[in-house]
């Protein structure tokens, strides 16, 4: 695993002890299908310094970026979702444990 899966996993967990239960969702997700091609992966995985939530908090900073994709109508340059995060699929996902 690298640290910046490790950091997703890390504020995943401080999400959901916070109460957000999507956030965590997305996270955890994100930190599955980590380490990923491109640019993007590069630069976040050669980012100096503690990139957890007391330093950087990058993994905040690429959920608010798709966030930002999302409210701007352009989250289908990410490609299709693997499943719709939806309070309905959070439900379930509590329900049958963790995949």
């Amino acid at each position: 695993m690298t640290r910046l899966a490790a950091a997703f996993l890390d504020q995943a967990n401080h999400c959901e002890h916070l109460g957000s239960a999507f956030m965590a969702r997305l996270l955890r997700l994100v930190a599955q299908h980590w380490p990923i091609e491109g640019a993007l992966a590069q630069r976040l995985e050669a980012w100096p310094g503690d990139i957890g939530p007391k330093g950087a908090s990058l993994p905040l900073r690429l959920a608010s970026a798709l966030h930002a994709l999302v409210l701007n109508g352009n989250q289908h340059s990410c490609g299709p979702p693997i499943r719709p995060i939806t309070p309905m699929t959070i439900r379930q996902s509590k329900q049958s444990g963790p995949r």
